[in-house]
């Protein structure tokens, strides 16, 4: 029940929906309304059957430049997973060549063994990939009559988890209705129905399913296993049926293995059975794997865990080999394992040493969907700043701090982890290094402060370091009213309203702007100050603006409506351009900008809503209006 805990968490992404199948006209990425591209997929056949060679056609924003030839990248989905879709590698499944009349076309060919895969089209280089708007064009394949299966609905509504649970609940009523004796399809529908309305759709389909429940169990109850079992078991929980979910979790977690999550689910319950006795437990764990048949990598890592925890290198290196196959990223995630223990913290770090000597890219593997060759080589980069940053721990645990401390330098250079630079004032102080001590001090502190105005920590009386951080923040304050925290210029925003047209935030105000998202329980908190915040930015001339990530939702306008925002302008930032160009990574984020477009406070705390206010009013008083009035 775990994944399905950590899915529920992240059920707040809800983004705009995806096109139908074969033909796809969406206006580009990045252009306004009055400027749209028509950009065009066609599938010949629209839904091919596994296997079969079909015909792609595609005319849009990459054929500026006419390039001989474009790639076609694709996203399989072959069997139900929980893991968010989007950080998926993708597959090169083919290539475009130009046509006479400006169109890409080719003749491409889907695995027998994927019924659905998600496309996106790429330059050869990978500098720019049309993804349809963040949305991908779906493939479904067909059966006989060209009819979508069961089986690839199934996996389409699947491929929304993490971007538009709205979307996979209408696949999955599209997918029940071709195949109703399904229990797993049923099971499905109801989980996106529960992410979407809650408690009360389930209340809603309570009669309906337990009269439900009692058929399908007539019809193949008897010979019910595995994925079906599980299925009884969930739709059963969902409706509070206890007796039968209890029948149906013990056939579940009891009956032989069929798929990938029973597996992982049956090799946890025997290892917590005999979690204090780790030798012990992998005596039955190897006896699971020989029966399990097919290798499942969730069981191979809960092997390598109750190795390093019973000290057996010999055992380890069985298990780590499954585990891995070899990939970097899954050894990287060993050897910082290793790294944490003491038994095996010096082979950990020469296997952190030797994974760092790679090239950032040959770390992560292929690019994601809709991912460019800048991006992927950004996502490399931090990858490789995490492998360090473990390093330096296990350095540091090692007691080899110079190293540790050059390590942790170089990650926090490229950071903004105010805890990381907390982290290294604080070696430093151990080691008496005062110069790093207080540059890092600084550093957090986001102030441009010398070091000979800040005294080191331990050379503080007691309760002088307290007054010290109150000084630091009254400078803060100070430098926030002179609207210096970060400021630099930003072009034109543009994102949707509510009813769905584009607009541009036009400069003729000083604007506070709150990033946020539904999702968010950090924005949600939020939610209810900023009518306070609204009222103080009107009296200081201002306005207030909410622009939250992603498309417009039921779960955005009642949020707004709770906190008595109704009246606030809120925006939807849906192709996720805002966030790009104010730089806004984590959620929810104050911003203030000037009537010339300068971003002028962008926080170094996520939402720090004093230090906004306070650097509205030094903009308003410095901006040419104020101080025009100031001298009549």
């Amino acid at each position: 029940m775990r994944r399905l805990h950590r899915l529920l968490v992240r059920a707040a992404w809800l983004m705009a929906s995806s096109s139908p199948l074969g033909r796809v006209h969406a206006q580009a990425p990045g252009t306004s309304s009055g400027e749209a591209v028509a950009t065009t997929l066609a599938l010949t056949p629209a839904n091919p059957r596994p296997g079969q060679p079909f015909h792609l056609r595609y005319r849009g924003t990459l054929s500026k430049g006419q390039p001989r030839t474009l790639v076609v990248r694709a996203r399989f989905r072959t069997v139900n997973s929980y893991d968010d879709p989007r950080y998926a590698p993708a597959e090169r499944l083919g290539r475009l060549r130009r046509e006479r009349d400006g169109s890409y076309s080719g003749r491409i060919q889907l695995p027998d063994s994927v019924p659905y895969a998600a496309l996106a089209i790429a330059t050869e280089d990978g500098t720019r990939v049309d993804d349809n708007g963040a949305r991908a064009w779906p493939l479904l394949t067909g059966d006989s009559t060209g009819a979508p299966t069961f089986r690839a609905r199934v996996l389409h509504a699947n491929d929304y988890l993490g971007r538009n649970f709205p979307r996979a609940f209408a696949e999955m009523h599209a997918a029940v209705a071709v195949a109703p004796d399904s229990v797993w399809g049923w099971y499905l529908l109801d989980f996106y129905g529960q992410v979407q309305y809650g408690q009360r759709y389930l209340d809603s389909v309570r009669t309906d399913r337990l009269a439900r429940l009692a058929t399908l169990e007539q019809r193949h109850g008897a010979a019910a296993g595995g994925l079906e079992a599980y299925a009884f078991q969930m739709v059963a929980r969902f409706v509070r049926d206890t007796s039968r979910m209890a029948v149906w979790e013990h056939r579940f977690l009891g009956g032989p293995p069929t798929f990938s999550y029973q597996r992982e689910m049956q090799a946890d319950a025997l290892v917590q059975r005999l979690r204090r006795d780790p030798a012990k437990a992998l005596d039955s764990l190897e006896a699971y794997w020989a029966t399990m048949g097919v290798p499942e990598r969730g069981v191979a890592l809960s092997g390598v865990r109750l190795a390093i925890r019973a000290a057996d290198a010999t055992r380890l290196a069985r298990w780590e080999a499954r585990y891995t196959g070899g990939l970097p990223l899954h050894r990287a995630t060993v050897a910082g394992m290793l790294a944490g223990d003491s038994a095996f913290r010096g082979v950990g770090v020469e296997r952190l040493e030797e994974l760092r000597r790679l090239a950032p890219d040959q770390l992560i593997g292929a690019p994601r969907l809709a991912e460019t060759r800048a991006e992927h080589q950004r996502r490399a980069l931090r990858h490789d700043r995490a492998l360090a940053e473990t390093l330096a721990g296990a350095q540091l645990a090692l007691g080899d701090t110079s190293r540790a401390l050059s390590l942790f330098d170089s990650v926090a250079l490229a950071s903004t982890d105010t805890s990381l630079f907390a982290r290294i004032a604080k070696i430093a102080y151990a080691r008496g290094d005062t110069a790093r001590e207080v540059r890092w001090l600084a550093r957090r502190a986001a102030m441009p402060l010398a070091r000979d105005t800040m005294a080191p920590a331990h050379a503080l009386a007691p309760g002088a370091w307290a007054q010290l951080v109150r000084d630091q923040r009254a400078a803060l304050y100070a430098l926030a009213r002179q609207g210096a925290i970060n400021a630099r210029p930003v072009g034109p925003l543009t994102a949707l309203d509510g009813e769905g047209r584009h607009v541009t935030l036009a400069a003729d105000s000083t604007m506070v702007l709150v990033y946020w998202s539904a999702g968010c329980p950090y924005s949600r908190a939020l939610l209810p100050r900023l009518a306070a915040l609204g009222g103080a930015t009107r009296t200081l001339g201002g306005r207030l603006v909410l622009v939250a990530d992603g498309a417009q939702t039921d779960a955005h306008v009642e949020l707004l409506r709770s906190a008595k925002l109704s009246e606030v302008t809120a925006l939807y930032d849906a192709d996720r351009s805002i966030a790009r160009a104010l730089s806004a990574w984590a959620v929810p984020k104050i911003y203030v900008l000037d009537r010339q477009g300068i971003l002028r406070f962008l926080p170094g705390d996520p939402a720090d809503v004093p230090l906004a206010l306070a650097s509205l009013e030094g903009t308003l008083a410095a901006s040419p209006r104020a101080q025009e009035s100031e001298r009549r």
